[in-house]
């Protein structure tokens, strides 16, 4: 039997089974430091490691585990040097060849959604190394990884199908046998027929053959990131309406990176959150959770409890925490004053970890009636999956509103939907803009689809339907069947309108506390598919609560509108 040494010494450079002889030389001589404190197993393993990952053959995951395993190496080793830094950066470039496009949208999704993790720590890592450009970068590689292959990886591709159709089928072919998606049977009895040499050649042959397609495509132009995370200089952009927080949250430390397009000389401020920890977001989760439940508001037949014995305190402790710790800081570094304009600085909050699912635009501080001491006094609060979902440049004219009711669907209890539109008609009909009407029977999924098309603004009040393990069947239960994500997204193209989506449904911006990195939920499909703002929900919404909610909303919205700044 051969040791892991003789196999890495007998297995010639460029054989694919390379990478994992490596892997696992590194993961023994790991052990010598974690057993016996040996520094000299620790830079074996770093080396052995880093080979695996730079590899040019082999996996594309076994690579990339070979680099996460070699940046945790070389953190333990050297700290947050430029060699984690490294180490990261390889490992983070193979995310897209792991996604690759031979795959269906649910083989990805159970690849990467486990990614966020490891990118929160890796930001951690590059922002105590004082790089901010690169933390922010893999954060946004990290976020929301199956609405990012729908926006970065899909598209593209068809796009250059249209600019060169062989080029892209050259492309998909040499993946497809470098990464071995293609028939795993005829891939072993190649492998076992050839001599041990020419296996070697024909997977270094492949693999220069790749860089050498990659290459080609991003010569063209608009393919210049193809297959690689955007840059800095591209996601900036992105905060040309406001700023951006991202709220990197991680069992090493807490911190706010913001972004601002409009300042060239400091584009990226830093706020440590010193004082808030993982373990705090976690148990203010967990809190706001069992308050949620206790009100009733957990499902829909709920009924609430009384909570007058624990509930102000909780409450309060929850958005006052949210107050000191995080938003509090932010608005400080941003200078932020409290605005009396009827429409205040907009800010944009992308969390991460447990922080996804708290009302940061809620943030108070209750223990003071003074002035300041709310987030709403200063600032618009907004969220976002991706940086790249942001809105760009609205429509130069108001077409309308779609708004779709559906009082009645099959197999669910009626969500009352009738108050909450009432509400749309009188602000509509206010302005001289009458909203197009869809009823029960009217309201099926070709004229849905058509209505968003010539509309600016859809209101749908109606059940809904959400799949975390497949975002993209995610639905709005109509009376005529379901009008699901993947049919929105494919008409995105054609949604040159789209400004807002107005979701009164239960949940449609809940997410799931397993994927909190993915935002699997209906709002940011909405954004995936062109709307550049999205009113939804972060839990069930009581019937008699969704009119008032409505209400309010579309009455600032038409003020603003009869004001021209709509």
């Amino acid at each position: 039997m051969l040791t892991i040494y003789e196999a890495v010494s007998l297995t010639p450079d460029g054989h694919p089974f390379k990478v994992e002889c490596l892997t696992w030389l590194g993961i023994c001589t790991r052990n010598f430091f974690d057993v016996f404190n040996m520094v000299d197993g620790l830079d074996k393993a770093i080396n052995a490691y880093k080979r695996a990952a730079t590899s040019p053959s082999g996996e594309p995951a076994l690579r990339y585990a070979a680099g996460m395993l070699w940046a945790h190496a070389a953190r333990i080793r050297h700290g947050p040097s430029q060699q984690a830094i490294d180490a990261y950066s390889v490992a983070f470039d193979l995310v897209p060849r792991i996604a690759w496009l031979g795959s269906d949208i649910v083989s990805r999704h159970k690849e990467l959604t486990d990614k966020g993790e490891e990118v929160s720590e890796a930001a951690v890592v590059a922002i105590e190394k004082g790089e901010y450009g690169t933390a922010l970068e893999w954060l946004e590689q990290g976020r929301s990884v199956v609405w990012g292959q729908l926006l970065h990886l899909r598209s593209p591709v068809d796009h250059l199908r249209s600019v060169d159709e062989t080029l892209a089928e050259e492309l998909l072919r040499v993946s497809r046998e470098l990464d071995g998606i293609s028939t795993q049977q005829a891939q072993v009895s190649k492998e076992e027929t050839l001599p041990l040499e020419e296996v070697v050649q024909c997977h270094r042959r492949l693999a220069e053959e790749w860089e050498e397609l990659v290459g080609k495509v991003r010569s063209l132009p608009g393919f210049e990131t193809f297959l690689g995370p955007k840059k800095f200089a591209q996601l900036r952009k992105a905060a040309r309406e406001g700023p951006v927080v991202f709220l990197n949250i991680h069992h090493f430390r807490c911190d706010a990176l913001i972004i601002q397009s409009d300042r060239e000389s400091d584009p990226i401020l830093h706020v440590p959150l010193q004082s808030f920890s993982i373990k705090k977001a976690q148990e203010l989760q967990l809190s706001l959770k069992r308050l949620l439940g206790l009100s009733g508001i957990q499902a829909r037949a709920g009924r609430p409890e009384d909570l007058h014995s624990h509930q102000d305190s909780s409450f309060e402790q929850i958005l006052s925490t949210l107050w000191t710790e995080i938003v509090k800081p932010v608005l400080d570094k941003l200078n932020c004053k409290v605005s009396s304009s009827l429409t205040p600085p907009r800010i944009w909050w992308c969390a991460t970890g447990p922080v996804a699912f708290l009302p940061l635009h809620a943030a108070v501080l209750y223990a003071t009636p003074q002035e300041g001491t709310k987030a709403s006094e200063y600032v618009t609060s907004s969220y976002t999956p991706t940086l790249t979902a942001l809105p760009g440049n609205p429509p130069q004219k108001f077409h309308g509103i779609l708004a779709i009711s559906q009082p009645n669907t099959p197999n669910q209890l009626p969500p009352k939907t009738e108050d909450k539109v009432e509400k749309i008609k009188q602000h509509c009909i206010s302005t001289g803009q009458p909203p197009e009407w869809l009823n029960k029977a009217e309201a099926t999924v070709s004229n849905v689809l058509q209505g968003m098309t010539n509309h600016n603004w859809v209101h749908l009040a109606c059940h809904a339907v959400q799949r975390v393990d497949a975002p993209t069947q995610s639905a709005f239960c109509l009376h005529q069947g379901r009008l699901e994500l993947s049919e929105i997204i494919a008409r995105c193209k054609s949604l040159p309108l789209a400004e807002l989506a107005f979701l009164s449904a239960c949940q449609t911006a809940s997410g799931d506390e397993k994927l909190s990195e993915e935002a699997v939920h209906l709002a940011a499909g909405m954004m995936v598919a062109g709307y550049k703002s999205v009113v939804a929900t972060m839990w069930l919404i009581r019937d008699q609560d969704a009119p008032l909610v409505a209400d309010g909303v579309y009455r600032r919205f038409y003020i603003i509108l009869r004001q021209g700044i709509l």
